[in-house]
């Protein structure tokens, strides 16, 4: 996690119209403590909170335990989602198990609210990590999905393509113009570089396998 002395550093460099969105955010974005602490004093420091009334300075008394109570149902939230995720998919699965297939992948995309939401805390090697972990476990599912949903090597491969859609889409919302970014979508956009590489390595491992052990026919 970075530390709270770096991340104060980072909040110097943000714009403006960025440092009022991530305020935007609330304390439940950031679980570390003094990290949304930093974010109001930065604000206060351009003198940005005279035109924003709404900023605390300091923090009143019991936000940190709105903060826990908000983080409950932030999880909660999360929950119900894949609940809802995994339900669709059994259905799916049941009618008719390719579009089942498919509509896994799409919903794997769902790691990128992951990284919008941890990359603020990150350093570059966990967000090197972060992809490092989520390429093999996106290839590992959709290659697990396949053989059950496909028996035809043409649309293995067509799978295996669609599988990037998820990683790259780690990188979703990040701004073109390298001025307009900040230090977590730049994190983000490294996550997203890594997890390519893994999901490459990873699936061409995978079908490498699988079309030997004769898991497909032509």
């Amino acid at each position: 996690m970075k530390s709270l002395a770096d991340f104060v550093r980072e909040c110097g460099e943000w714009s403006d119209e960025f440092l009022l969105q991530q305020f935007a955010l609330g304390p439940t974005a950031y679980k570390a403590a003094g990290y949304f602490e930093a974010i109001c004093a930065e604000l206060s420091r351009r003198g940005l909170s005279a035109s924003h009334s709404s900023l605390p300075s300091p923090l009143p008394a019991g936000a940190h335990l709105w903060r826990a109570t908000a983080d409950n149902a932030a999880a909660s939230s999360v929950g119900v989602k894949i609940i809802f995720h995994l339900v669709g998919l059994a259905i799916l699965w049941l009618v008719w198990r390719p579009l089942g297939a498919v509509f896994l992948v799409f919903a794997l995309r769902n790691v990128k609210l992951l990284a919008a939401r941890n990359a603020l805390l990150w350093r570059p090697k966990d967000a090197v990590a972060f992809g490092w972990i989520v390429g093999p476990v996106v290839a590992l599912l959709t290659q697990l999905a396949t053989p059950f949903a496909f028996s035809s090597p043409h649309a293995v491969v067509a799978m295996a393509v669609l599988g990037f859609y998820p990683v790259v889409y780690i990188g979703h919302g990040v701004p073109r113009g390298r001025l307009f970014r900040s230090g977590s979508d730049r994190l983000r956009l490294a996550a997203r570089g890594a997890a390519v590489v893994a999901y490459v390595l990873a699936t061409g491992l995978a079908l490498a396998w699988a079309f030997t052990h004769g898991w497909y026919s032509a």
